[in-house]
Parts: structure tokens; C-alpha cells; sequence
């Protein structure tokens, strides 16, 4: 049998797991407010989120209530225990006479006696509460307010990672879809033996000729030791995984060749010579460079070309690092 402390630090551990490995905030919430009322023996516990005016609290996750409770009226911040908003954990051991509590008649009616709120905190600021009730008077202590104010602070760091996550997928599929765009109209440019650009929002065909003008294709060779072409593979593989989301890049080839596989070349297209210079430039690159330098044989040359035009013959520029 595990002792309270215990049992609050196995819970801890399995909350931090479900944290861990569910994308949905909603469904984190949920599993989270039901893991603290099985583990204080609990009636319920429930989550709730201040408005942005921080005259309310909304419901937004619940375990062990009635949708009655639940929906019992709009709960007042400033009505409601509100020392919770102030920072600072409140125990109320009688819910049905305190008149800390807004709804005391409702919370009769649903079988509760004694109400713990701990703030749910994320940077320093209090965007909210998590109340535990019971059925049964009880005097909360300080491993109860411990154990709830710690996962209070997993579940807003859940929510807070659940958004960022959710903002970087929209924005990696608005760069994916542009990606997408620029390679099939750079398939058709392959096909056709001229340059095709992608629809864009360009107010002249001046401003296209322009756009074309200032497109580059960057040819990079390299010569590893023979031992080292896997870690070459790998490493390659890497820093155009790292250069495809970089501004100004818009596709990338990785070649071996086949009389001689320790001979590399990379081929990439920029929208113009400042996106590529500011990628060479960049960390990330100088990172990954640090990383393949010691598999190669000779230093590695770096051309860069500009797309030929109609009557005008492509120019080259090559560096050795």
C-alpha cells in the first residue's frame, strides 16, 4: 500500500507521461483532471481558464461533475474563491456555507462538502484555476496543495506546448504548400528547358522578369574518405532537412555517384544570392559544415549559377572552402 507522498509521486510521473505523448490540449486536460481526483480520492476536480478581462472563469476540463454543475452559471473571478487568481492555493472546507464560493446551493445539490483551488500559472502570470472537490469535509495539507499545484503547472505547460505546437504546424503547412508550388514549377522549367515560375502577386511583368533574374542554383561538391560515405549520407540529409524551411530556398537535390561514391554534389535553387548568402552564413549551416569537414578528402567548391536567359549565357561563380 503507497503511502500519500507516494501515491502523489507515481501519479506525478504518469501525468507527466500523458503530457508527454497527447497532442490534443483537450484530451491532455482531461486525462490530467481525472489522474488528481483518482489519486486524492476526490469526488472530482475540474480546470478552469480566466478570460482574457479576467472577470470569469470557463470550465474546461472536468472529471466526477454533472453537466448540471458544470453549467451552473457563469462563474465569477471575482465571487469565486478569488484569492486563487492572486497566486495563492485556498482550501474551503465547507463548500455549502462558505461564502467564498458563488454557487453554494448548487454545490449541495451535486454532493460537495470541501473544495481545494490552486492556481494554474504559466510564465510568472495566473491564466486560470484547478479545484479539487470532495464528498466528505476534508482539511486539505501541504502535500495535497503540493501535489495539485504541481500538476496545475504540468497542465499549462501542456497547453502553452499544445498551441506552439499547433502554430508551427499550420506555418510548416503554409511552407510545405509553397515549397510544393515552386517545385512543380521548377519540374516544368526542367521540362520545357526554360524558366517557369509560380503563380504570384506581381503587379507587372517587369516584376517577374525581375523575380527571374535574381533566381540562383548553387552546386556544392564534395570528396569524402571512402570509410565515411555513410556518415556523409546522413549528415547531408540533415542540413537540407535544416535548409528547406530557411527564406529564399526552394529545392534541393542530393547526388552520389556511381563510378566513384565517395563524390557528392548538392544542387540547390534560392530565389536570390542574399537568401543563399544569408544561409551560408547562417548557424545552422556553419554547424552542420563543422560536422562534414573531417569526412572530407579536399576542401569542398562551391559554384554558383545563374539561370541563362534567352540570347544570354549562364554565368558561374566558384568558390574552394
Amino acid at each position: 500500500m503507497f503511502s500519500k507522498k507516494e501515491k502523489y509521486y507515481h501519479s506525478l510521473y504518469e501525468i507527466a507521461a500523458v503530457v508527454n505523448s497527447v497532442d490534443s490540449p483537450d484530451d491532455v486536460l482531461e486525462s490530467i483532471v481525472e489522474y488528481v481526483a483518482k489519486a486524492m480520492d476526490a469526488k472530482g476536480c475540474s480546470i478552469m481558464l480566466a478570460t482574457p478581462d479576467r472577470k470569469l472563469l470557463l470550465h474546461t476540463a472536468a472529471y466526477g461533475l454533472r453537466d448540471r454543475y458544470i453549467r451552473k452559471g457563469p462563474v465569477s473571478a471575482d465571487r469565486s474563491i478569488a484569492e486563487a487568481l492572486w497566486g495563492c492555493p485556498v482550501s474551503v472546507v465547507n463548500a455549502t456555507e462558505d461564502d467564498r464560493i458563488q454557487y453554494r446551493k448548487q454545490a449541495k445539490e451535486e454532493g460537495i462538502s470541501s473544495i481545494l483551488s490552486v492556481p494554474v500559472m504559466l510564465k510568472g502570470q495566473v491564466i486560470g484555476v484547478m479545484r479539487v472537490y470532495t464528498a466528505e469535509q476534508r482539511h486539505f495539507v501541504d502535500p495535497d496543495i503540493y501535489f495539485v499545484g504541481a500538476v496545475a503547472n504540468l497542465g499549462a505547460i501542456a497547453m502553452e506546448n499544445a498551441r506552439l505546437y499547433e502554430a508551427t504546424r499550420k506555418d510548416y503547412e503554409e511552407l510545405r504548400k509553397d515549397v510544393t508550388e515552386w517545385r512543380a514549377a521548377l519540374g516544368c522549367e526542367w521540362m520545357n528547358e526554360e524558366l517557369v515560375l509560380p503563380e504570384r502577386d506581381l503587379s507587372s511583368a517587369d516584376n517577374n522578369i525581375e523575380v527571374e533574374e535574381q533566381m540562383i542554383r548553387v552546386i556544392i561538391e564534395r570528396h569524402c574518405k571512402p570509410d565515411r560515405c555513410a556518415e556523409m549520407e546522413q549528415l547531408l540529409m540533415e542540413l537540407r532537412t535544416k535548409a528547406t524551411p530557411f527564406h529564399g530556398y526552394i529545392s534541393g537535390e542530393t547526388l552520389q555517384s556511381r563510378d566513384d561514391p565517395s563524390f557528392w554534389l548538392v544542387i540547390s535553387t534560392w530565389v536570390d544570392i542574399d537568401s543563399w548568402k544569408a544561409w551560408e552564413m547562417s548557424l545552422k549551416r556553419d554547424e552542420a559544415a563543422r560536422k562534414i569537414e573531417p569526412l572530407l578528402t579536399t576542401p569542398e567548391k562551391v559554384t554558383i549559377f545563374d539561370f541563362a536567359r534567352r540570347g544570354v549565357t549562364m554565368s558561374a561563380h566558384t568558390l574552394d572552402k
